[in-house]
């Protein structure tokens, strides 16, 4: 009789279902996902993930920012105004999410209340975390325009072992310890749990740092079911004038 201690179809459709079961454990609940949309056939669409990082990238289209206003930013940098700045970033969203099932996951170092308090206090450009602040606004504002789809995962590094229970949580920083580069690493494959049961992700991780990013692309773990992209945008630079191009995406 044929041994079968090594018989990969026999044991094919076990491993497969406690693949599921695992990965299943690692999400969100349901409850904690917030969604916005614009259109009928959303499930139906490829997905793409978006991991947004706050604090000198996404914060200057951020609703919570006192600094967003194109009055007080045109005031501030009369050279190269608001709408020049902020247009590449728009653009690049407006491209990747097109005809899309978008999933918002915060990409910022805002991992709990204490980090997203602290780099309030220190940049002066708004809450990033919990209910009605930039992360929640994005969802409303983008995915309520014409045919988009956007949902809000709130993973983030201080959920410990409950998944999105931070969101509204006074949790304490998480990545003491941990150089920028590890924390962005690590956010991004503790985000990445939460789509392994899809058939397919696009990542797409923006940031203001170029450095991070190469870090992320050379070190982070990406399932096999899924691609990352890297998309360096620091509105600081245009502000300046030190770049005036469209926003590229690098593939890992």
């Amino acid at each position: 009789t044929q041994s079968r201690c090594h018989d990969e179809i026999t044991w094919h459709s076990v491993r497969k279902a406690s693949e599921h079961q695992r990965a299943e454990k690692l999400q969100c609940n349901t409850n904690s996902i917030q969604r916005k949309s614009n259109a009928t056939d959303c499930d139906e669409r490829p997905t793409v993930a978006i991991f947004a990082d706050y604090d000198g990238c996404w914060d200057i289209i951020s609703r919570t920012n006192i600094r967003k206003g194109e009055s007080w930013f045109n005031q501030a940098t009369p050279k190269h105004n608001y709408k020049t700045c902020t247009s590449p970033l728009r653009k690049k969203i407006k491209d990747i999410t097109a005809g899309k099932r978008v999933i918002l996951l915060v990409g910022s170092n805002r991992q709990s209340w204490e980090d997203d308090d602290f780099n309030n206090e220190q940049n002066f450009n708004g809450l990033a975390l919990g209910t009605d602040n930039a992360f929640e606004r994005w969802v409303q504002e983008f995915g309520g325009l014409e045919n988009n789809c956007w949902e809000l995962n709130t993973a983030l590094l201080s959920d410990n072992k409950q998944p999105c229970s931070s969101w509204n949580a006074r949790r304490e920083s998480p990545w003491a310890g941990w150089s920028q580069e590890q924390t962005k690493t690590k956010l991004l494959e503790n985000g990445i749990k939460q789509l392994l049961l899809e058939d397919h992700v696009d990542l797409y991780f923006f940031d203001d740092h170029a450095d991070y990013l190469q870090h992320v692309r050379k070190y982070a773990r990406i399932p096999p079911n899924m691609q990352l992209y890297t998309i360096h945008y620091a509105w600081l630079q245009y502000a300046k004038g030190a770049t005036t191009g469209e926003l590229q995406a690098i593939a890992a």
